[in-house]
């Protein structure tokens, strides 16, 4: 096993029930040294997989609330929770921040919900898409107006990855590393 220090890239095999075959997923040392440096960045996205579903979780330092934003609005996932909970009470220990220790109010956002069985992951980019260029609306109110993403808003966000993936991946494609 190489230490960190050694590699630029780390090698994550994912099962085929993730992506219909096996693959690698390569996470950037910067990328991690940025994710566990806690880099402020407003809000923090996590990302959660869980079986076969992605939802989005956003915490709110401030006010010490964990919004969570699921296209299917699953029953609640106590894993998940019990995870988030110990990162955040291990963040405010090390920050030293008295007053925010107690457990983070978590609130599920009534957002646009899919209609399909497959299209989780494109709704929480839409949902990362809307907070980001939306960031002065809370997010309580921002995903108040509609029931479901209408399929060219779907599209248009697929279209976007599609893009940022084709162009990010040239380099690699070429034998380059970035």
């Amino acid at each position: 096993m190489n230490n960190m220090e050694d590699v630029d890239m780390i090698r994550i095999p994912m099962n085929e029930l993730i992506f219909g075959s096996d693959k690698f997923v390569y996470l950037a040392r910067e990328d991690l040294l940025h994710y566990c440096g806690m880099v402020e960045i407003g809000y923090m996205c996590i990302l959660a997989y869980i079986t076969f579903h992605w939802m989005l979780h956003v915490i709110d330092l401030r006010e010490n609330c964990v919004y969570v934003l699921d296209s299917l609005r699953s029953k609640v996932n106590e894993d998940i929770h019990g995870i988030i909970n110990v990162g955040l009470k291990t963040w405010q220990a090390k920050h030293d921040l008295q007053r925010y220790r107690s457990t983070p109010k978590w609130r599920p956002v009534k957002c646009p919900r899919q209609l399909d069985s497959v299209g989780c992951g494109y709704y929480v980019q839409k949902y990362i898409h809307e907070i980001v260029h939306n960031s002065s609306t809370s997010i309580t109110n921002l995903f108040n107006t509609k029931n479901a993403y209408r399929q060219k808003e779907i599209d248009e966000i697929r279209t976007e990855w599609a893009t940022f993936v084709f162009i990010i991946g040239l380099p690699w494609m070429a034998g380059c590393v970035v």
